[in-house]
């Protein structure tokens, strides 16, 4: 529960610094993938918060090797 509380000061916190002066100079794409991020990271550090079974990227980037065995 508190690995949510955590997450959630943070992303707050970063967004609270960093996307006035984003909307500011209208920097939409810059925005967008901020958000996208930081929810990313917000999802997955609640995921880990909740011991909740989170996949091995590696596994994912094995479906895509080229060659070899």
């Amino acid at each position: 529960m508190y690995a949510i509380l955590i997450s959630a000061a943070w992303l707050t916190a970063a967004a609270v610094m960093d996307v006035p002066g984003m909307v500011k100079r209208k920097r939409k794409l810059e925005l967008v993938i901020f958000a996208l991020l930081g929810l990313g990271g917000f999802l997955m550090h609640a995921a880990y918060g909740l011991r909740l079974p989170i996949p091995n990227p590696l596994e994912f980037i094995r479906l895509f090797k080229v060659g070899g065995s």
